[in-house]
């Protein structure tokens, strides 16, 4: 069990590099200026990271390779690559949290992970929230604004994304990848898209398989 709670790191390769399969708390703590925050990797698992600051990290926060139970709450990532991401196998939640100007992909889910995603507000970069590769995105009371490439990205991924704002900021709105004829559904019901004209919404819309 890990507890690591009122800290600054800064200027390291990897602020937190964690295996603890006991658990971990995070907790008003600040990472900046590393080329990765916190990276955990299985057995990892029960981690809360809480009242956080990411700032201009390569990577802010990195769940991976069968990470469990991991949950961001009441975080603000700003500048940097990448904001929070769930990868090969890993499982979690992010509420509560603020991306700002995030380069490239501010919320990352990919290879068979899945995230829940409540109460967030996600601006600027590229992408705000991109699932790849079998994933399961839950989400309500989201506010996506921004993603220069697309607000919402998908590829062979499952979504539930309901009640949430996606706003278009010169990308599209819903980019849907190309990805063979696998089956897959993306549910986006009640969302606000900043019109109710549904030809500008259709026209923000990228559905590469329907």
């Amino acid at each position: 069990n890990l507890r690591v709670q009122s800290c600054t790191v800064r200027g390291c390769r990897t602020g937190l590099l964690v295996w603890t399969d006991g658990g971990m708390l995070l907790k008003n703590c600040r990472l900046l200026n590393n080329t990765y925050g916190l990276d955990t990797f299985g057995p990892a698992r029960d981690i809360l990271v809480e009242g956080c600051s990411f700032t201009d990290n390569g990577g802010g926060v990195s769940f991976n390779n069968d990470t469990q139970n991991a949950t961001v709450e009441n975080c603000a990532f700003s500048g940097g690559v990448s904001g929070a991401s769930f990868t090969r196998y890993s499982t979690g939640a992010i509420t509560d949290c603020r991306f700002n100007n995030i380069m490239n992909v501010s919320i990352y889910i990919s290879i068979a992970s899945q995230a829940i995603l409540e109460g967030n507000v996600v601006s600027g970069g590229a992408t705000n929230l991109q699932a790849d590769s079998n994933c399961h995105v839950i989400g309500s009371g989201n506010v996506l604004s921004g993603g220069t490439y697309s607000t919402v990205r998908s590829c062979i991924s499952t979504m539930d994304f309901h009640g949430n704002h996606i706003l278009n900021g010169g990308g599209y709105s819903v980019l849907v990848d190309i990805c063979g004829y696998t089956d897959f559904q993306i549910d986006l019901s009640n969302t606000y898209w900043g019109t109710a004209d549904s030809t500008t919404i259709a026209g923000w819309i990228w559905d590469a398989n329907d």
